[in-house]
């Protein structure tokens, strides 16, 4: 067996040891922890394999797997990211699937991402994305909208993709046929567009913080890489005037619901879940812009998503524990309800300062992780899009999902940082503060450099070489 052969089965194992020990939660992410940075330390030593240098490929159980210097970076930088996500979660314990599900998902998802041909990656992901439903459930018996919805649409989407990759491996001339236009409807899907983004909204409202991290941060950005790795394998279907304009309606359309949930948000969810949805809108909107530029603001977006993700969800994590309520405000509910919220910035200034950061980030204002990916987003939109004649409205659509965005959760703010009705020390101690004004440090700081994404991206674009 190769050294690519186990990074494949080796996250699948390590899932099924630690499932073992989930009885034990904290245990159990700290041991998946381990087995995460055992494998980020395999791929860290590994060398590119025949198949990159002669082109003489390598087999897994007899289909051929293509490994490059890109996808090399790219899961680098997931594993990474599993490692720091099972960190938190030996503090905020996420329950007893998350750890060793997210090992298992994460190997099925880039074995998915290796595997040729693409019809067979199609459905390896399938089963992948099947799993996370189980993730999202977790332990929730009256809870089971979001899992559910999630899997509802991955099992329409996934179906569709893979007679658009079957039809596409074996016609002999390259043509956009009815049956393949329709099952692109299939990608719509995946990236969250309208109508189909009632998924996205189901998985944050119930499923805990670190989980739509992992969902919406890591899975996700496999997910995107298959899709634009396969449009760069069949090129003509990207140039589809049809399908390009199903997905510029699908965006402007997304944009436009965002522009509507986040002024009307009362919820703490509401308001994350339509953060979410306009940084995954502008990821399905790379879709219209030449593959490569495509691939690399789509996973620019991606990245400074998962950062966002993380400074959110441990912000949010720790608000809960100075007793929170769901309500932003009072928005018209009972005043004992949402008046506890009042003066939280009194209570968890830096809690509430890491969660403001990662929403922020999420709307790509200045000084934040997301602000690289969207200005290179709404630069690349305005000008390499492939339907010029388009662009105009829909980066009005895009500024004022932005804009409605950013003065909601303005709003929001004022409320949180009024004076509280009744006098409240500090709940954070004093250790807290000073790990927190740390990340946060190093977060503002990260944000300061976004030549580093751009760079980071255009190794990421050697997946396509």
């Amino acid at each position: 067996m190769t050294s690519l052969n186990g990074l494949i089965i080796a996250p699948i194992v390590a899932g099924l040891l630690v499932w073992l020990l989930a009885r034990w939660p904290k245990v159990s992410a700290g041991a998946g922890a381990i087995f995460a940075f055992g494998i980020w330390l395999l791929l860290k030593t590994m060398t590119l394999p025949e198949t990159a240098v002669s082109g003489t490929p390598i087999q897994l159980f007899g289909q051929d797997l293509v490994f490059n210097e890109g996808l090399q970076s790219l899961f680098l930088f997931i594993y990474g990211g599993l490692i720091i996500l099972f960190l938190l979660a030996i503090p905020f314990v996420q329950g007893r699937k998350f750890v060793p599900g997210a090992l298992g998902v994460m190997g099925l998802l880039l074995a998915g991402v290796m595997i040729r041909p693409f019809s067979v990656g199609i459905v390896i992901i399938w089963v992948a994305l099947a799993l996370v439903s189980i993730i999202i459930q977790e332990e929730l018996a009256g809870a089971t909208h979001g899992g559910v919805t999630y899997l509802v649409l991955v099992s329409v989407a996934m179906p569709l993709l893979l007679i658009l990759v079957w039809t596409v491996e074996t016609q002999t001339v390259n043509l956009v046929t009815p049956v393949t236009r329709f099952a692109l409807i299939g990608v719509i899907i995946l990236l969250g567009g309208f109508p189909f983004h009632i998924w996205v909204t189901s998985a944050v409202r119930e499923s805990k913080p670190l989980i739509y991290v992992f969902l919406f941060g890591l899975a996700q950005l496999v997910v995107v890489t298959f899709i634009f790795n396969f449009f760069q394998a069949a090129p003509w279907l990207q140039n589809d005037i049809q399908f390009l304009e199903m997905v510029r309606l699908s965006g402007i359309a997304t944009l436009l619901t965002i522009a509507l949930l986040v002024m009307t948000a009362v919820r703490f969810s509401r308001l994350i879940d339509s953060l979410l949805l306009l940084d995954m809108s502008l990821v399905l909107l790379a879709l219209l812009l030449p593959n490569e530029l495509g691939w690399e603001t789509a996973v620019t977006l991606q990245i400074g998503r998962f950062g966002a993700l993380l400074f959110l969800a441990v912000g949010l994590l720790l608000l809960q524990r100075v007793g929170i309520t769901s309500e932003i405000n009072e928005a018209g509910l009972a005043e004992d309800q949402a008046r506890s919220n009042q003066g939280l910035g009194r209570r968890a200034p830096l809690s509430l300062a890491l969660f403001l950061f990662g929403a922020a980030s999420l709307i790509g204002l200045p000084l934040t992780l997301g602000f690289a990916g969207h200005t290179r987003a709404i630069q690349s939109l305005g000008t390499a899009v492939m339907l010029i004649d388009s662009s105009t409205f829909l980066l009005i659509t895009v500024f004022l999902a932005i804009t409605l965005s950013a003065f909601a959760l303005f709003r929001a703010t004022l409320y949180w940082l009024k004076a509280p009705t009744e006098a409240a020390a500090s709940a954070e101690p004093v250790w807290q503060k000073i790990i927190l004004g740390i990340a946060l440090f190093a977060g503002i700081l990260f944000a300061f450099t976004p030549p580093t994404f751009i760079d980071y991206t255009q190794t990421l674009a050697q997946l396509f070489q």
